[in-house]
């Protein structure tokens, strides 16, 4: 059967962020099959069509959907299923709370979690004697909350096999204690996790399509109507199309596939087929996805020059050279695909910029749309290289702060002047550069959420939520909350290649829309949080209905 038509509705004394423009205030909206019929000034509201709902929202604020343009969700939603750790949660904290899931399933032959905080620990990490202590039977996994290390237990080692004499696998380190020289649990980056991780059975469908419904009502409640997901392996291409032919998909999903760096030419046969493959109504694939580094936390970002608490390195790029990846990427370009750069270290963007310019001279198209994300540290000389390049920065600005692991973890390893040029918002669109925002969720600092209010209270502060003034991270590098709004949804919206028929208030566009309990200009930036979506629409049908 047909699905009927959405009904109409009227936001009266709106509060309007139109998004690229200045709000509206007070203003009218009407939906209209699904669109924006209608916006202007609240006293010249037209009469509301028959069967219209009309709400007077009395100044609070009405936007376009919220756009989260690089996120995981399926790896996140599994997370809330399993162990979860906070990223405060120290070496005892932790320890009871892997105890007391463990007691809790008996059942469970290995246990996964994650997000532990290296701030939480010594600098060399946790140890596998912590893990070993309340569960000595079963295999733990546990990643950390940015998704680059994992911390097992000796059960883990014994089932991959891994030792003393174990060599890493390029791009993977296994940390040693220095007093025996044996494995201490540690695994940083994913080609040393898989060691343990590929031992473990992946979850059932069953039980990633619920964490899928789970993940879907948290994001229509906080106003989310469109993301990328930003690793678009098998099975998620079925389970999105799983839930759209269910009619419970109430987001908008772009996707990137693994472009791998050890494959050559024969990969992207598979990679556009996934593309041509995958193309509905909600869901369609858009990018190729590329890992240059890891990250500063451990060592393994790739710098321009040295650690400074680690002088034998700068970390390793994960390709050979930049003319290698360009040689890919143009010729994902010459068949109309970008490429969604994972790249933290300086280094580690000047090697993606260096691998666009060189698929650029190759004969790639100039308007791919790009996207290096992360990038939380920059040379200044290639500040201006993203517009030149017309390559998007997707950036996560709810890490914009000193969070727990900042004094103990990232000051010293990059040391004060790198430290204090972290996360560059204000300089990159100084610079022209195109920004898009998301979260990484669930990868992330203290605060592992995906809410854009968290995120956008943080860009505008630059510090985390509870933090005084005079504690703020390069706080010349903030902007104010116009912006911020501008970047979670019209910016964001351009990363999804969906600017035409979302990501702002405009007639003609499709009602994916949020209206708040506040006027959210009206507002403490430090409360922003508080305010709380009262509807979402997706199309015009609403998918969250709070008080």
């Amino acid at each position: 059967m047909p699905v009927p038509p959405p009904c109409p509705w009227l936001f009266r004394r709106a509060t309007l962020h139109l998004a690229g423009r200045p709000p509206l205030r007070p203003g009218a909206l009407l939906v209209q099959d699904g669109r924006i019929a209608w916006l202007g000034p609240d006293e010249a509201a037209p009469t509301p069509p028959a069967g219209a709902e009309v709400i007077d929202l009395g100044g609070a604020s009405l936007l376009p959907g919220f756009q989260d343009a690089h996120l995981h969700p399926f790896i996140g939603a599994i997370d809330l299923l399993e162990c979860r750790l906070a990223p405060t949660d120290g070496p005892d904290r932790a320890a009871a709370l892997v105890a007391a899931w463990a007691a809790a399933h008996p059942e469970a032959t290995y246990i996964r979690g994650s997000g532990w905080g290296y701030g939480a620990f010594p600098p060399a990490g946790p140890h596998r004697r912590w893990l070993d202590a309340v569960v000595p039977d079963r295999p733990v996994f546990l990643k950390a909350n940015d998704g680059h290390s994992a911390w097992v237990n000796s059960a883990a080692l014994r089932l991959a096999g891994i030792s003393r004499d174990t060599v890493p696998p390029d791009g993977g380190v296994i940390e040693h204690d220095p007093a025996d020289g044996e494995p201490t649990g540690v695994l940083r980056e994913w080609p040393a996790m898989l060691l343990v991780a590929d031992h473990f059975p992946p979850p059932e469908p069953r039980e990633m399509l619920a964490a899928g419904r789970l993940f879907l009502e948290r994001a229509a409640r906080f106003g989310i109507t469109a993301l990328h997901d930003a690793q678009g392996k098998d099975p998620h291409p079925e389970l999105w199309h799983a839930l759209e032919e269910r009619g419970e998909l109430s987001v908008r999903v772009t996707a990137s596939r693994r472009l791998h760096q050890k494959k050559g030419a024969e990969q992207l046969e598979g990679l556009l087929g996934a593309v041509g493959k995958w193309r509905s109504h909600l869901f369609r694939f858009t990018s190729a996805k590329v890992f240059i580094d890891g990250v500063v936390e451990g060592n393994t970002a790739f710098l321009l020059a040295p650690y400074a608490n680690r002088p034998d390195t700068l970390g390793e790029p994960m390709w050979d050279s930049p003319d290698q990846l360009g040689r890919l990427t143009a010729a994902l370009g010459r068949a109309g695909l970008p490429i969604h750069v994972h790249a933290v270290g300086d280094g580690a963007v000047r090697f993606a910029l260096d691998a666009i310019a060189a698929a650029r001279a190759l004969g790639a198209p100039a308007d791919l749309r790009h996207q290096i994300t992360h990038a939380d540290l920059i040379d200044p000389a290639d500040l201006p290289r993203f517009a030149a390049l017309n390559v998007i920065a997707n950036l996560q600005p709810a890490w914009f702060c000193r969070d727990q692991s900042f004094p103990t973890i990232t000051l010293p390893a990059l040391g004060p002047e790198r430290a204090g040029r972290l996360y560059p918002l204000a300089s990159l669109r100084r610079h022209g550069a195109r920004v898009a925002c998301s979260s990484d969720w669930p990868f992330g600092g203290d605060t592992v959420t995906f809410d854009p209010l968290e995120s956008i209270r943080t860009a505008v502060t630059r510090r985390a939520a509870g933090q005084p003034p005079g504690t703020e991270l390069a706080p010349d590098e903030a902007v104010d909350l116009a912006t911020m709004l501008d970047l979670h949804t019209l910016g964001s919206a351009y990363a999804n290649f969906r600017e035409a028929d979302t990501g702002s208030l405009e007639v003609g566009k499709l009602a994916d829309l949020v209206v708040y309990d506040h006027d959210l200009f009206a507002l403490p930036i430090d409360d922003l949080p508080k305010a709380r979506a009262i509807l979402t629409l997706l199309e015009g049908r609403p998918v969250w209905q709070g008080k």
